[in-house]
């Protein structure tokens, strides 16, 4: 997320670099201490990337926090997608691994100490479109189809007005 990078950024804090980047998982940007990888839909990565990030980008004894999208990571959301018709492809960015799967994934590539933790945060929303505005954008939907997702989401939610929905994520930290 660009905006909240150059937030962070702007903080200037002492021996932090921050990037904001839209990665494939391989590419090699430094050497660092420390790493959180945290895109907001599941990026669409070879699961061997989850592993090479950090490999090629961490020092030895660095720290990595990844926190991707669950398998099902906003209930509702994914429920209308589908109800819609939306196939699995158009849905992906909404599902991602489960974490006992990353966990294995970084295991298998020599990371230490790896800790695997599903965490679910509630998310308050002034009404359900402000749902589909946070994610729509990387969901391959129309206009049209974003409206119909919006009224599904009133449907499925009860409401029009302000709403509390789960968001559940995959969290994972190692040592390289």
């Amino acid at each position: 997320d660009r905006s909240l990078a150059e937030k962070i950024a702007a903080m200037a804090l002492p021996q932090v670099e921050v990037l904001a980047h839209a990665t494939a998982g391989d590419e090699r940007f430094g050497t660092f201490d420390a790493m959180l990888v945290a895109p907001r839909s599941q990026p669409n990565w070879h699961k061997g990337a989850y592993a090479e990030l950090p490999r090629r980008n961490l020092r030895p004894g660095g720290r990595l926090v990844l926190d991707l999208p669950a398998p099902d990571m906003v209930p509702p959301l994914l429920a209308v997608c589908r109800e819609m018709g939306l196939g699995e492809e158009a849905v992906a960015p909404l599902c991602g691994l489960r974490d006992d799967e990353l966990a294995e994934i970084l295991r298998n590539a020599g990371l230490r100490r790896v800790q695997a933790l599903l965490g679910s945060h509630l998310m308050h929303l002034e009404s359900p479109f402000d749902l589909v505005d946070g994610f729509a954008p990387c969901l391959p939907i129309t206009e049209a189809q974003r409206l119909e997702l919006g009224q599904g989401l009133v449907r499925r939610l009860g409401t029009t007005g302000a709403c509390d929905v789960v968001v559940h994520r995959t969290r994972v930290q190692a040592l390289r």
